[in-house]
């Protein structure tokens, strides 16, 4: 492995870093362990540690919880000025630590203030939030956050787009043509874009029928499943998708008859 993709791999892991280094050693020894990816570079093979593992995942879900609490969540990021710029310079170092001693000090420069301005600029971004009027912007922030890394990982890591469905698009593979990166991030965006759609499709088409089970909620704070069907009742189902469910359907043979649906016995 030559030095500029030791670099790159270390200033990508210091980037991810500055965001969360909990995520970050969760997901890259998770993904380690489970033979998703490759072996990783340098000594950063130690984050697929069961140890390591559990511990940053324990302190990714705090963080999560953390971030819902206005006022909280921005303490919770002025602490972490102290904590995630030498956190990206350490992965850094230990993504370059087979290299040449002048590498391995560049990756710690690089890491570190990379982390440092990834790290300002979300804490920036979350003083933004916790200032504004609306209070469930912290709860809309998390979930765009986890929405673009979900569908990040359906097209980069799952083949689950419509363009490139038999391969993985991995942002670690230098090999990709930049037409294929286009593709990939246009993809990517496409999931999310389509989703949103969808989304206001939805709210719109039943925008009444919420209204009025907002308007009994705040009458009655709590509806038990019958007042919630009569307050629905009118609504019609999307999908018949979970009618399906719990159905066994066997295989056809090329020239039989479609076969007739069975349900499985309660005994």
């Amino acid at each position: 492995m030559n030095a500029l993709t030791t670099l790159v791999q270390s200033l990508g892991i210091a980037y991810a870093s500055g965001i969360s280094p909990y995520a970050t050693v969760a997901i890259a020894g998770i993904a380690a362990r489970m033979g998703w990816i490759d072996a990783l570079p340098g000594a950063l093979g130690t984050v697929s540690h069961p140890a390591v593992i559990v511990l940053a995942s324990s302190l990714t879900v705090i963080e999560f919880l953390a971030t819902l609490i206005p006022g909280v969540a921005s303490l919770w990021e002025t602490i972490h000025t102290a904590i995630r710029p030498p956190a990206a310079a350490a992965l850094a170092v230990l993504t370059a630590w087979h290299g040449d001693p002048a590498l391995i000090a560049a990756a710690a420069l690089l890491g570190g203030g990379l982390g440092f301005a990834t790290h300002t600029t979300k804490l920036g971004l979350r003083y933004t939030i916790d200032t504004s009027p609306e209070p469930v912007t912290n709860g809309a922030a998390n979930d765009l956050e986890k929405v673009t890394e979900l569908a990040r990982s359906m097209v980069f890591e799952y083949g689950m787009s419509e363009g490139v469905v038999s391969r993985t698009m991995r942002a670690d593979n230098y090999a990709l043509s930049e037409e294929t990166k286009r593709v990939r991030d246009q993809e990517q965006a496409r999931l999310t874009d389509d989703a949103y759609a969808e989304a206001v499709r939805l709210v719109t088409k039943h925008r009444p029928s919420l209204d009025r089970l907002a308007h009994a909620l705040l009458e009655k704070e709590t509806l038990v499943r019958d007042q919630m069907r009569a307050l629905l009742a009118d609504v019609e189902p999307e999908s018949q998708a979970s009618e399906t469910v719990g159905r066994v359907v066997p295989l056809m043979r090329v020239g039989e008859d479609a076969p007739s649906e069975t349900t499985p016995s309660s005994g």
